[in-house]
């Protein structure tokens, strides 16, 4: 049975990419050896994965250089040296993570930067791609501008899907077929990939992907990286990192401990909560990748012309108000709201003023 396989990009994250006619895959997977093993080109590498029922899989791979010492908050770095034999048969950890809980981020190396491959039997891969959020891939301010070093997480997803389109044909997978997935936060991922450099898509005069499918996000309007609020972001995340002081303060926090550096990552407004909707982290625009703000973009033309999908999770917006027991009425939603998200309150107020509210 020769197959081609469809790769399906995640960006929470997702890539699926569908079979290449004569890829090379002679037998079923549920034929196949108990350890697939792969070789790729870029870089060279021979991967060793696992193998279940009718799926294949290979863990933690990289596609970029750990960014931790000279490369912390700045653009990823792509593998060039040899990485001989990777034996991608465990899960790699997340990147570090916004706080939930007092161990949320147990375990998580701030080098966490690979993908995730099934090779399933019904002919799709699923490749998830890791990439930097919070702090460590969202980092606003002057300063993060001034150094090209904004965006980080979205530049991580445009190397992994560079990756994708280097050796996704190793794995059976034809790289003209890759569709880009993602939710909530993914899915604005998934939009921001549209219109990054100006709608540009293309990789080695090929697209990237041919199609795009968002759950629960889309378009976000956003202020530049050094708006007010974004230096207002920066500036209290170098106060509670102790970096003030420092002649450089963003080479202060790229020398910082990881656990004190993430600590004053989380010292901002963060999920599950109403403040949390005027995000402290998000794409801003940059000038270079995000050359400006993406409802700008949509409107201007600037996206990549491919088919898309977007929907809704059902209540997924219900998380956010868990931790805002004392707001209980319309009346005080509407001014928390308009406190939070509208720097035009008293026009809005006057023009709808919160008449008869409960």
């Amino acid at each position: 049975m020769k197959f081609s396989l469809i790769p399906i990009v995640c960006l929470f994250s997702i890539v699926f990419a569908l079979p290449v006619e004569n890829a090379g895959q002679d037998l079923p997977i549920e034929e196949r050896a108990p350890a697939p093993t792969v070789t790729i080109a870029y870089p060279p590498a021979k991967i060793i994965g696992g193998a279940g029922d009718t799926v294949e899989t290979f863990a933690g791979i990289p596609f970029a250089k750990p960014p931790v010492g000279p490369f912390r908050l700045k653009p990823p770095q792509p593998i060039t040296s040899p990485l001989g034999t990777i034996q991608a048969t465990t899960q790699a950890a997340s990147c570090p993570q916004f706080y939930f809980s007092d161990t949320i981020n147990d375990a998580i190396p701030t080098a966490a930067l690979g993908l995730l491959l099934n090779t399933p039997g019904f002919q799709k891969i699923l490749n998830a791609v890791a990439y930097r959020v919070g702090g460590f891939g969202f980092l606003p301010g002057a300063e993060v501008l001034a150094d090209g070093s904004a965006n980080l997480g979205l530049l991580d997803q445009r190397l992994g899907l560079q990756w994708v389109a280097d050796n996704i044909a190793a794995f059976g997978g034809d790289p003209s077929k890759v569709t880009i997935w993602g939710e909530s936060a993914g899915a604005i991922s998934v939009f921001d990939q549209m219109v990054l450099y100006g709608g540009n898509n293309t990789y080695k005069s090929k697209p990237l992907f041919r199609g795009a499918i968002m759950n629960s996000g889309s378009v976000i309007p956003a202020d530049p990286v050094d708006c007010p609020k974004g230096q207002i972001v920066y500036d209290t995340v170098v106060a509670s990192a102790g970096c003030s002081t420092a002649n450089n303060t963003l080479a202060c926090l790229r020398g910082l401990p990881y656990q004190t550096l993430l600590d004053a990552t989380n010292s901002v407004p963060a999920l599950l909560s109403y403040s949390s909707v005027a995000l402290s982290y998000l794409p801003r625009p940059d000038g270079k990748a995000l050359t400006q703000s993406p409802d700008v973009l949509l409107s201007s033309g600037a996206w990549a012309k491919v088919p898309f999908i977007i929907g809704d999770q059902e209540d997924e917006g219900t998380i956010f108000a868990l931790f805002q027991s004392n707001i209980s009425t319309t009346a005080q939603t509407y001014n928390l709201l308009i406190r939070l998200l509208l720097p035009q309150r008293p026009q809005i107020r006057h023009h709808w003023p919160p008449r008869h509210l409960p």
